[in-house]
């Protein structure tokens, strides 16, 4: 897996998930480091319907002798938030369940996916790789403009011996 693989899965998922509808035209997609998104760090976002926010995954490298695979595991996760007007608190509590139930969708789309890659291998690898037992779920809000919904983080572990190869026309000496 590679963070470029990552972002283009989740894009694809938020331009044909009904809840997000994602287009250029109205921006319900972007990717961001969780530290920006708690600190109200984003603009241009089409906040009055549900938005998916990506994390940026973070981790490490793992290998267990000199002859063994080298895996990366990473910390992942995906908000999804809508705009509330203020002091509106049945409104905010709607807001949280909704967001619940399009990241569970989510959820499902990944898992999927999983299910119809072991038959045609052409899913990106954090897919086959993704842990339903590893995701968990927080209450987000009010962030940026005052929106309000759904935290979803997961565990992905990645075979990614084929990028951490020493190939000789790799390197000019």
């Amino acid at each position: 897996m590679t963070i470029g693989d990552y972002i283009t899965y989740f894009e694809a998922i938020a331009k044909s998930l009904v809840d997000i509808l994602h287009t250029e035209e109205s921006k319900r997609f972007t990717t961001l480091d969780i530290h920006e998104a708690l600190n109200g760090m984003i603009s241009d976002m089409d906040f009055n319907e549900f938005c998916m926010l990506l994390t940026t995954y973070e981790g490490q490298l793992q290998q267990y002798d000199y002859e063994s695979p080298i895996y990366h595991q990473s910390e992942g996760g995906f908000m999804i938030i809508k705009h509330v007007e203020q002091n509106d608190f049945r409104n905010q509590d709607q807001t949280y369940r909704e967001a619940e139930i399009i990241g569970y969708k989510i959820i499902a789309k990944i898992l999927e996916d999983k299910k119809q890659s072991s038959r045609s291998h052409n899913c990106p690898k954090m897919i086959t790789d993704f842990d339903a037992n590893s995701v968990e779920t927080l209450k987000v809000g009010p962030k940026f403009d005052n929106c309000f919904g759904m935290l979803f983080t997961f565990s992905i572990t990645s075979n990614v011996s084929d990028y951490v190869k020493y190939r000789k026309e790799d390197w000019q000496e």
